[in-house]
């Protein structure tokens, strides 16, 4: 295969997109810090050719390093893409999708220098992007948890990879939540004005009891979204490996679920942003509790957002919240709004913090 950069192999079968981050030390400068592979090849190519490939191209692409280095880890995730096309959902999230089984189609490797954010999109009229309705096996309990998946305009996932945002909703609402308070058109005209990237949105049904009767660690809703929901998301969708190209969010009690899980994993999360979490109401352990986490936590998110209503029983708690994060000199917004504990406060919110936490995307 040439070595020339993109290289492009062209074979017939299904689709896997897996996206690699190499560290730039061990990789020749041109070849930049984040290198994207996505490709598609039958399981005996995987598993024997594709090998040796990745290896004589890494070998060369590195001959200009010392010999003794070794060869970088060049997997960060894998995303099986999704081999489904789906009608849009015209209001009604609940509605029955149409799923259309695909014939041999051409598959393709592209070995790409850069993060992404180079590579030409495809013309398309969509403007409105998709709601995909599924459900994935809980890990805890292995009965089915619903799951709404917002694909942006323009989605294709064997052309680049996505930011993804986490989406947790309030009680008692269900993953409709953010759907009912509009947050699809919001985003998607934000893409369309071209005030943040198209973007994938993941928005959970959290069970209970998770979701009101644990407060965080194994056996928690914590647990649930790391070992159930996010490995399916990574096995279905084409969203980013970077932490930086990820957020977490929620409303009231999913406000104080998205900040325990992203205050505790930078790791996944590099932003955060809640509206009016119910921080008032909360009565988690020290090692749960967003306040205490962010006084002891040695890393926190890059940047966390923070919004309530000026007559929000929450407000009081948030603001006391985004006092702490001042102390630690932890990067914030925190943003007060006309309104009370309530969707109309919530809908005035939401493009504010896409626009905050999409900033560096």
């Amino acid at each position: 295969m040439s070595p020339d950069l993109p290289g492009r192999l062209v074979l017939y079968h299904k689709k896997l997109t897996i996206q690699a981050k190499v560290e730039e030390d061990l990789l020749p400068r041109n070849l930049g810090r984040a290198v994207e592979y996505t490709w598609s090849m039958q399981s005996w190519f995987v598993q024997i050719l594709l090998p040796l490939s990745i290896l004589g191209i890494m070998t060369g692409a590195c001959s200009a390093q010392e010999s003794n280095n070794p060869l970088p880890q060049i997997v960060e995730s894998a995303q099986a893409a999704v081999a489904e096309q789906i009608d849009q959902v015209d209001g009604s999230p609940d509605q029955e999708q149409a799923v259309k089984e695909l014939s041999i189609e051409e598959i393709e490797l592209t070995l790409q220098a850069g993060d992404g954010s180079d590579q030409q999109p495809v013309a398309c009229d969509d403007q409105n992007g998709l709601i995909v309705r599924t459900s994935y096996s809980g890990f805890l309990s292995g009965e089915a948890i619903p799951v709404l998946i917002f694909l942006p305009p323009c989605y294709d996932p064997f052309l680049r990879v996505y930011p993804v945002i986490f989406l947790l909703h309030g009680k008692p609402q269900d993953e409709r939540h953010w759907l009912l308070l509009d947050v699809q058109s919001a985003v998607a005209q934000g893409i369309n004005n071209g005030d943040w990237p198209p973007t994938v949105l993941v928005m959970p049904y959290q069970p209970e009891p998770l979701f009101s009767q644990t407060s965080g660690g194994p056996g928690s809703l914590e647990q649930e979204i790391l070992s159930g929901l996010i490995p399916f998301i990574l096995d279905r969708y084409a969203v980013s490996g970077e932490s930086q190209r990820w957020a977490i969010g929620g409303i009231s009690r999913g406000g104080v679920w998205a900040l325990e899980i992203g205050l505790r994993h930078p790791e996944y999360f590099g932003s955060v942003g809640v509206l009016s979490p119910a921080l008032n109401v909360n009565y988690a352990g020290q090692s749960y509790d967003p306040f205490q986490i962010v006084h002891r936590a040695a890393q926190l998110p890059d940047k966390i957002f923070l919004g309530a209503g000026d007559r929000d029983s929450a407000r009081a708690m948030t603001l006391e919240f985004a006092d702490s994060l001042e102390e630690e000199g932890v990067e914030h917004r925190y943003i007060e709004v006309e309104g009370s504990h309530e969707s109309a406060t919530w809908i005035q919110m939401i493009p504010q913090m896409f626009s905050y936490l999409a900033s560096d995307w």
